[in-house]
């Protein structure tokens, strides 16, 4: 037997890949630029369906929409979308205010611009400022119920601490005097 006809099968594997790759495929060939253009429209996709959000978190619990919008515009940098109506200020369970926003900015310049606000003071707290997605933002809310503003806007007042056997002509009896719906 001749040794150069039989080769070990370990070196005729490469030889049958070389000659694997050597011919035409039938899917096309994707460079490497193509992908990468591809990619960033996926990205660029992903981006307008999500916004441009950020979320903050540290607030002081008295911030309001404009304080936060103050906050992010000192010197003009980073535009809020529909001014207060961009500003979602969450809640906790007990209905106040969780230290917590989602803010849509104006367009990727202005989210940029919002991210630089990261670590910066808002009265004596330093504010986290980073990026989130329309979709974490809109759970959130969901889940959380009504933003502060909802509630403040709704002229609503929440009783605590009221003894056991409280009954509503106690709280129409506590509130006489003031003109307001009870709705329990």
């Amino acid at each position: 037997m001749n040794q150069q006809q039989q080769q070990p099968p370990q070196q005729q594997q490469p030889q049958q890949q070389q000659q694997q790759q050597q011919q035409p495929s039938s899917q096309p060939q994707i460079n490497d630029d193509q992908k990468r253009s591809n990619e960033q429209t996926d990205e660029d996709d992903g981006q307008s369906n999500e916004g441009f959000v950020v979320k903050m978190r540290g607030l002081p619990w008295s911030a309001t929409a404009d304080d936060i919008i103050k906050f992010l515009s000192i010197l003009g940098e980073a535009k809020v979308k529909d001014g207060t109506a961009g500003v979602h200020l969450t809640m906790a369970r007990e209905g106040r205010p969780s230290g917590e926003a989602y803010v849509e900015m104006e367009s990727e310049e202005d989210l940029k611009a919002a991210l630089k606000k990261d670590r910066e003071h808002m009265g004596n707290r330093y504010i986290e400022v980073f990026r989130s997605k329309r979709s974490e933002m809109e759970w959130v809310i969901k889940k959380t119920g009504s933003t502060l503003d909802s509630v403040l806007d709704d002229n609503c007042v929440r009783l605590r601490g009221l003894p056991f056997g409280s009954t509503k002509d106690d709280i129409v009896q506590f509130f006489q005097g003031i003109l307001f719906y009870l709705i329990l």
